[in-house]
């Protein structure tokens, strides 16, 4: 199923522990032609304070990870769920056609069930679990997918809302030489794949 150029293709994992054994997307925004990404923060309600990161992007199974700017080796530092007004956005710059983009979130200052230093990232397979993600706008130039990350990992405490920080990735395609002026951009959810992360 397309929207204006768009493509899923959704990967679903059980949640481990949850009274419904729920079904939680855990797919990535998929660049499949040369385009700039914005990054924007959306909201947040949680009780725990953490930061999301701009990993890299991932192509032919090979991850370039962004360079770090802070102390603590994530890649880019976009923004924190606590003092940041929805809105800003920072963006990332010109990406490959091919490339998947992938974030973390680290708790900075945590509570009982949240507790400080825990780490979600997307190239890890198993904390998938933790992201949910949806395109929820595309147009003739470009197109936005939202997502929401948990940040309890203890699957019998987890409330699994995905509301602990909210965030949206907004594509937008360069057109090529010879291209429609309003080219519809072309991103993919794609699927995880299963590998693990080279340490």
């Amino acid at each position: 199923m397309g929207w204006n150029g768009i493509m899923t293709a959704v990967a679903t994992a059980a949640v481990a522990g949850s009274a419904s054994a729920a079904m939680i997307p855990a797919s990535l925004v998929e660049l499949e032609t040369e385009s700039t990404v914005t990054v924007t923060f959306d909201s947040s309600d949680a009780g725990a304070k953490g930061s999301l990161y701009f990993l890299g992007h991932e192509q032919d199974g090979s991850i370039t990870y962004a360079t770090s700017t802070d102390a603590n080796g994530l890649g880019k530092w976009l923004f924190s769920n606590h003092g940041t007004a929805p809105g800003y956005s920072v963006n990332l710059g010109t990406l490959p056609g091919g490339a998947l983009l992938h974030f973390a979130y680290l708790i900075t200052n945590g509570v009982s069930v949240a507790p400080t230093g825990s780490l979600f990232r997307t190239d890890v397979p198993d904390d998938m679990l933790y992201f949910m993600s949806d395109v929820v706008a595309a147009d003739s130039s470009g197109t936005t997918v939202s997502y929401g990350i948990e940040d309890i990992r203890n699957p019998s405490k987890s409330d699994w809302d995905y509301n602990d920080v909210m965030f949206s990735v907004r594509v937008d395609a360069i057109p090529g030489p010879g291209a429609i002026a309003l080219a519809a951009s072309a991103v993919m959810l794609a699927g995880v794949r299963r590998r693990r992360r080279a340490d």
